[in-house]
């Protein structure tokens, strides 16, 4: 039985980039803390250091359009607090690591490893 229903209204919502990019920022940086080879890594030890110094500069604020300027800001200088240990990922950052261009050039490999000839095969 196949039944229908008449759209009456529908609300777009825009999800708060700055927001998305913090909560990205922020699981990168615990995956880092938190890897079992990294445990007494200064990049692990940095990680965890940078995650305890967003959750202490994350405030809750109430109210108004003021109020959510103010949120805005703190997610950026939050986000900024990551980007010490992930290195710039905003619009200019991004653009500084992109290494594609339009010019082709040849590649360079370099490989370090040993070689392995097992008397079997």
């Amino acid at each position: 039985m196949n039944r229908t229903f008449e759209l009456v209204a529908a609300d777009i919502v825009v999800p708060n980039a700055v927001a998305r990019g913090l909560r990205t920022d922020f699981l990168v940086l615990t995956e880092i803390a938190r890897h079992p080879d990294g445990r007494l890594q200064g990049l692990s030890q940095r990680a965890m250091k940078a995650c305890d110094d967003i959750m202490n500069a994350f405030t809750r604020f109430e109210g108004d359009e003021q109020g959510d300027r103010l949120v805005d800001g703190m997610m950026q200088k939050c986000r900024e607090m990551a980007w010490q240990v992930l290195g710039a990922l905003d619009e200019r950052g991004l653009s500084k690591a992109c290494t594609r261009t339009s010019e082709k050039r040849e590649a360079k490999m370099w490989a370090i490893g040993h070689w392995y000839d097992h008397p079997d095969d």
